[in-house]
């Protein structure tokens, strides 16, 4: 971009979190209902393709890895956050998702309990499952998020903060979201959603 316009990288930076800024999610959306997937997935990295001494202790599991929580509705939209601690999953869960809704994680502790206010459905990874109940319980929407998120940040961005994570998440579940636009009305959309502005200082901070 900064080729393209003429101006420096740091101007170009600035303009595309600008740009990611107008495509946050707004936290009053209506909830998710229906049949919903949830999953959570780490950003940060591959021990293996790091410096010997940048290798940290213990990281299966995600340690010392950003956590993302994606929760999508079958046939509707996807809200994506990134979370301090992997723990607080089921929490962010209940502030998005209506109460009696058929939700399908996998068997991952974070979700458990979840019982109690949705019709919990899973499956187990940690066993070879990813599909039963005749093809219809499955976390696989979601994980097809994950897997455009981890093309968008190897493959464009090469290397994010943790500090800007949220930013980038923002914009790849805005252009999920609006994945059936012509790029016309998309571009409408994302004008329609500018308030206020985001100045190098906030930005930095």
């Amino acid at each position: 971009m900064a080729k393209d316009i003429a101006v420096t990288q740091k101007t170009a930076w600035f303009m595309l979190h600008r740009l990611r800024h107008a495509a946050r999610t707004n936290s009053f959306n209506a909830p998710l209902k229906g049949t919903v997937e949830s999953d959570t997935t780490f950003v940060g990295g591959k021990e293996g393709n790091k410096h010997a001494d940048k290798r940290g202790r213990g990281s299966q599991g995600g340690s010392g890895k950003a956590v993302v929580l994606g929760i999508v509705e079958r046939n509707g939209e996807l809200r994506a956050t990134h979370i301090p601690e992997q723990r607080r999953a089921a929490e962010h869960v209940k502030k998005n998702v209506e109460r009696q809704s058929v939700l399908m994680t996998d068997e991952d502790r974070v979700f458990k309990g979840l019982g109690e206010d949705y019709v919990h459905l899973t499956v187990r990874h940690s066993i070879g499952e990813y599909v039963r109940g005749y093809g219809v319980i499955h976390t696989q929407k979601i994980e097809s998020v994950w897997a455009l998120l981890k093309r968008q940040i190897i493959g464009v961005h090469h290397w994010i903060s943790p500090k800007h994570l949220q930013r980038y998440v923002d914009e790849m579940t805005w252009r999920f979201n609006r994945r059936d636009m012509k790029p016309s009305p998309r571009m409408n959309d994302i004008f329609s959603y500018v308030e206020g502005r985001l100045t190098y200082k906030a930005l930095i901070a």
